[in-house]
């Protein structure tokens, strides 16, 4: 494979489709969280917020309760329309790319029209048996034996034996690295068996089960090209990762802000509004930051899985022949 080639047309293609920027943006905002709240709630709120006083700092006003109930259920529901978004976006995002490199141009309406599909529910199909696999394998390798290590060593210290736990902190110390250096491979796997089955669900419109088989056929077949593939967009997600947490701390300036609003006045009324600002002002920065890279990335994937799929075919036609 040509690696380079690949890198410069996965580039070509998103910088010169607009349909792509707007489908990169939208998948950034879903992938951040956040969503619009309706603040009109503040100034009516009795006792404590609005025109009838501000609140006393240091107590949690008797609404508190139910407020964070419903905070809970409206970011259950925003979860389950993002998670929604994020899939039909993402399927219009494959399609719009295929569509590009076959010369043709489709507009942002039609892509999303094109997402609304089984496809998507296949994604998440796919999404939620990869990542129940993975929190088996965390339970059973990851989870319990730290659990037990830490029994083992909380014992040791009750019981005055010095060395046991010495030595059990030199364990512990041990199965942390090993954790740390797991977590980056199972993360590097997981990632590449998601974006390759995603590709084969949409492209080549397998189901949830074939579509992890042919990736399994890709891995065992062409190794080299697909852990290099992964490892240049594994290397790119690992930029973009620092470039969010740039971002980040443009958000410190933020909560400074809110601390000295709420020491100044106060008021939790003007401390939630100003926190509802500062979050979704920090949501659009950071779906603007990550947008690029998400959809170079996607594009980056499309193009991959296509390449990758002519030398599976090519070392197929022999055989077939």
């Amino acid at each position: 494979m040509q690696y380079q080639a690949l890198l410069q047309r996965s580039w070509q293609i998103f910088k010169t489709n607009r349909t792509l920027w707007w489908l990169a943006f939208i998948l950034a905002l879903v992938s951040q969280g956040g969503g619009n709240v309706d603040t009109r709630w503040i100034g009516n709120m009795p006792g404590e917020f609005g025109e009838s006083g501000n609140a006393f700092p240091g107590v949690v006003p008797e609404w508190f309760p139910a407020l964070l109930l419903a905070l809970f259920c409206f970011a259950f529901l925003i979860v389950v329309l993002f998670a929604l978004v994020r899939y039909v976006t993402r399927v219009g995002f494959i399609q719009t790319v295929v569509h590009a490199e076959a010369g043709q141009s489709i507009m942002l309406r039609d892509a999303l029209r094109l997402g609304w599909s089984r496809h998507a529910w296949r994604l998440f199909l796919i999404d939620f048996v990869v990542g129940m696999l993975v929190f088996v394998i965390f339970i059973l390798f990851f989870l319990i034996p730290f659990c037990a290590l830490i029994f083992v060593l909380l014992f040791s210290i009750e019981e005055g034996v010095d060395a046991l736990s010495g030595a059990m902190l030199f364990l512990f110390g041990i199965v942390f690295l090993v954790g740390i250096a797991a977590l980056l491979v199972v993360s590097f796997v997981v990632s590449m068996v998601t974006n390759l089955a995603s590709r084969a669900v949409v492209i080549d419109n397998l189901g949830v089960v074939e579509s992890l088989s042919d990736v399994w056929a890709l891995i065992r077949t062409h190794p080299t090209p697909v852990v290099v593939v992964s490892l240049i967009a594994f290397g790119i997600q690992i930029l973009s990762g620092v470039v969010k947490l740039v971002a980040l701390f443009m958000g410190i300036p933020l909560f400074i802000g809110g601390m000295a609003l709420w020491l100044a006045t106060s008021s939790w009324g003007l401390v939630v509004l100003f926190a509802i600002v500062g979050l979704l002002a920090l949501w659009l920065a950071f779906g603007i930051v990550s947008a690029p890279f998400v959809g170079y990335l996607e594009t980056y994937w499309t193009l991959a899985y296509q390449d990758l799929r002519r030398l599976l075919a090519s070392a197929e036609a022999p055989l077939d022949a």
